[in-house]
């Protein structure tokens, strides 16, 4: 074995080799009593130029790799057996002493890229070689140069997967198989690993999953062991889901058919249009949706006509193969309040209702709240009714002033009883009373009509009290308990016996009892 030290392009690295072992014989060259044997390791031809103007002859080695083979080095190996190594080509030298020159060429590396030309994959050598002085690296493949693998430009709408074996669901052997920027060693066999230990201050190299009935020199020289396997770049699509959360009561409905179910969940592809509505349930009104993440997206939007409408395209591009849009849909609920009557009656009840805070604008006659929103009410009854109570969703039901937390819709009534009086007549004289209509209470606003009817021998006076009026028959509306009088006075009937005339001052039908009394 020949351990050999090289530095290429200011990168020290160690090749263990059995360079004699690995090369193939490919012709020979004899001066005189000198011979130069050329050899090769891996795919390639020479060109040689003999120049014999002077002497000693100039032997002019061109190394010509075959398509996809790279040419690495020449090994000049001497009749002492020192070797010498040559990094440019071709190389001139003297035909005087017996040598034998072996060309050393890598394949390049075969990488193809599943999404044709939809993704990019760049490629380029990187000079970077491992050391013996390293501790980093335990397991390196067959020494050389590393290819280093970038995926660039990926499409919108694609996330970049692994490196794969191609048609296989292996991953591909190179450092990193889940990073868009890996290294692979370019030379290396297939379906076999070499393992490097390093100690003592080289490498001594394992030969694992040998082939059956080979042993490691005939592995390490058969070619066919010494090929480069395809790397595939394998992208997918970036699938995006959306997480809605719902505060309130209602749901949401995104139209057109997903392009997928993934545990249970619907999800959708780059460039989909999409329209999605809200719509809540009864009793409950659409508040807003909140973006959550992104905030906002690049392409969907609220329509600012019908805000409980989101549309658009996905067109938000991420680096992971599943993207989560998150955001509120929230409902608000609705508060309504009916006044309903305690007792019968043919007036509607009629009120006014305080409320802080205000409802929110924009819902027309409907009083809708933030959820959880606690809400004061205060009920003040119109003229003619009494306030009794609230029904049981609110905190205090007898108190005109109360609260209610808006953590639903809620149908609230307040009983509200119209007022009720009496009348009370006191009748001075003789006479009766008709009421219409004939019942002992009234209620608030009710028309009531009283007509004064005197028994014989009575006129009717007047009304005094709540009413005061010299006609008989009287209409009024009712606002609250009444005491009327009622004054009947008796008529003045003179007898004349005999001849003569009665004057009578002042004359009239009937007279009031203080007249009478006079």
């Amino acid at each position: 074995m020949i351990w050999a030290w090289l530095e290429m392009a200011n990168y020290n690295y160690i090749e263990e080799f059995d360079l004699e072992g690995l090369a193939e014989h490919i012709t020979y060259f004899e001066r005189d009593d000198y011979r130069i044997d050329l050899d090769k390791i891996g795919k390639g031809k020479f060109d040689i130029d003999i120049f014999d103007k002077e002497d000693p002859y100039e032997l002019k080695v061109h190394a010509i790799p075959k398509n996809h083979w790279n040419f690495i080095f020449f090994a000049i190996f001497n009749n002492d057996g020192d070797v010498s190594y040559y990094t440019s080509n071709p190389i001139t030298l003297d035909f005087s002493a017996n040598e034998k020159i072996i060309a050393k060429f890598h394949p390049e590396f075969d990488l193809t890229v599943n999404r044709g030309n939809q993704n990019e994959v760049n490629k380029y050598l990187l000079k970077e070689y491992y050391s013996n002085e390293s501790n980093q690296y335990e397991e390196v493949y067959f020494p050389g140069e590393y290819l280093k693998l970038k995926v660039e430009n990926i499409q919108p709408g694609y996330v970049f997967n692994r490196w794969a074996k191609p048609g296989k669901s292996e991953t591909a052997d190179v450092l990193s198989p889940y990073e868009e920027e890996t290294q692979v060693r370019v030379f290396r066999t297939t379906s076999h690993n070499y393992v490097a230990d390093i100690s003592k201050g080289r490498f001594n190299w394992i030969i694992l999953n040998l082939p059956d009935n080979m042993i490691a020199s005939e592995y390490m020289s058969d070619e066919k062991y010494k090929v480069n396997d395809a790397v595939e770049a394998r992208f997918e699509r970036i699938r995006y889901f959306f997480d809605v959360n719902i505060i309130g009561q209602g749901d949401y409905n995104i139209r057109g058919q997903p392009e997928g179910i993934e545990d249970n969940e619907p999800y959708y592809l780059y460039g989909r249009e999409l329209l999605i509505d809200a719509s809540p349930q009864e009793n409950w009104k659409f508040n807003k949706w909140r973006w959550i993440n992104p905030d906002p997206p690049e392409n969907l939007a609220i329509d600012e006509d019908n805000p409980e409408i989101i549309e658009g395209y996905i067109e938000d591009d991420y680096d992971n193969h599943e993207f989560r849009y998150e955001l509120d849909l929230i409902f608000a609920p609705t508060l309504n309040i009916d006044l309903e009557k305690a007792n019968e009656t043919d007036f509607e009840p009629s009120a006014k209702i305080n409320l802080n805070p205000e409802p929110k604008e924009g819902y027309e006659d409907n009083k809708v709240y933030d959820i959880n929103t606690e809400v004061d009410i205060e009920i003040i009854p119109d003229e003619g009714w009494t306030f009794l109570q609230w029904s049981n969703e609110v905190k205090n039901t007898n108190k005109k002033d109360t609260s209610i937390i808006m953590d639903d819709t809620y149908d609230i009534n307040a009983y509200l009883k119209r007022n009720e009086y009496n009348i009370q007549f006191v009748i001075i004289g003789e006479g009766q009373i008709e009421v219409l209509p004939d019942k002992e209470t009234f209620q608030h606003g009710e028309e009531v009509r009283i007509k004064a009817i005197p028994d014989e021998g009575y006129c009717f006076q007047k009304y005094e009290g709540a009413i005061e009026s010299e006609n008989n028959e009287e209409e009024f509306v009712i606002e609250e308990n009444k005491k009327i009088y009622v004054l009947f006075s008796p008529q003045l009937h003179i007898n004349i016996f005999g001849e003569g005339e009665v004057e009578v001052e002042p004359e009239k039908d009937c007279y009031s009892y203080e007249i009478f009394r006079k």
